[in-house]
């Protein structure tokens, strides 16, 4: 089911982006809320990551290092 979601996706924003009155995309505070969206949440991921890592005894650590390629298919969807 989620590969048909994100076969979708596309097909759908692009037919909403038809509909829409406006060009958002030509709007600077979309693609500033865009950037900042992608920076900051990739930025502080990235930074809580480790900073738990470093927090962690590496017994512990070591698993859920291991784990993460495991779980990232379902996460990204």
């Amino acid at each position: 089911m989620h590969r048909y979601l994100v076969d979708f996706y596309p097909a759908l924003a692009a037919w909403e982006l038809t509909r829409l009155p406006a060009d958002p995309l030509a709007n600077v505070w979309v693609w500033s809320g865009i950037l900042y969206l992608g920076v900051v949440s990739t930025a502080g991921a990235f930074y809580f990551w480790n900073k738990g890592f470093e927090l962690m005894d590496a017994s512990s650590a070591a698993v859920f290092f291991f784990v993460q390629p495991c779980w990232a298919p379902y996460w990204v969807g």
